[in-house]
């Protein structure tokens, strides 16, 4: 509770926020990447799930007038569902949702399914300051989150934030 409140009081979205909880980010993980937003101020955030937490990253960024998010989403439904609170949160300037489907990679001999980001990063001087790992969903594989590091690590800036929620 203490967590929702203080997210709360940090800003008002234009129309209510879909809840929280279940496969969405709890409020004491927003608070924790929220925080980091707020101080850091990083210019390129990588999240890999979207969700509820993808329209509380674009209010903060808004509220930094700086940055901006691409979310990685390997599911259509999501992905759509994603994108209309984006319109209808009007933050579309500050958010971009990226459809991946999952494929399989070779990680040190061993094949890991996780989402296609080939050519997503083709951006030169693309440097992830901050990397919000809530995804691939542990049904997929067990350690699932952990491709996210040497697959995207050559994408780091210098002092990147990871946070991994669950």
């Amino acid at each position: 509770m203490e967590a929702f409140v203080s997210l709360a009081n940090y800003f008002t979205p234009r129309v209510p926020l879909p809840d929280t909880r279940g496969y969405a980010a709890s409020p004491d993980i927003l608070k924790i990447i929220i925080e980091n937003i707020r101080s850091r101020k990083p210019k390129t955030i990588v999240e890999l799930g979207s969700g509820i937490s993808s329209i509380y990253i674009g209010y903060t960024l808004e509220k930094n007038r700086a940055g901006k998010l691409y979310t990685f989403e390997d599911q259509k439904m999501y992905s759509n569902l994603v994108k209309k609170q984006i319109i209808l949160h009007e933050l579309d300037a500050y958010i971009e949702v990226i459809e991946a489907p999952i494929i399989k990679f070779n990680i040190n001999g061993k094949v890991w399914k996780w989402y296609d980001h080939k050519n997503k990063f083709d951006i030169r001087d693309f440097k992830i300051d901050m990397l919000i790992i809530d995804g691939p969903p542990d049904t997929l594989q067990k350690n699932s989150r952990y491709p996210a590091i040497p697959l995207l690590y050559k994408y780091f800036s210098e002092d990147v934030v990871i946070i991994i929620d669950d």
